[in-house]
């Protein structure tokens, strides 16, 4: 359970990237935006899975 009560038991299942490259932030501070699209169009890219049921 999370904070907000959410169950993440499913993540468990989840397999690891075969490749996991760290990226460092120039400098420190908080995301103020992030375009949702961009970032679902290159999780797809990059082999994430589409309108799969959760195990």
């Amino acid at each position: 359970m999370t904070k907000q009560n959410g169950d993440v038991s499913y993540l468990k299942n989840i397999p690891k990237a075969r490749y996991i490259e760290g990226v460092k932030a120039e400098k420190s501070g908080y995301v103020k935006t992030l375009n949702a699209e961009i970032c679902g169009k290159a999780s797809i890219d990059l082999g994430a899975r589409k309108n799969e049921k959760r195990r």
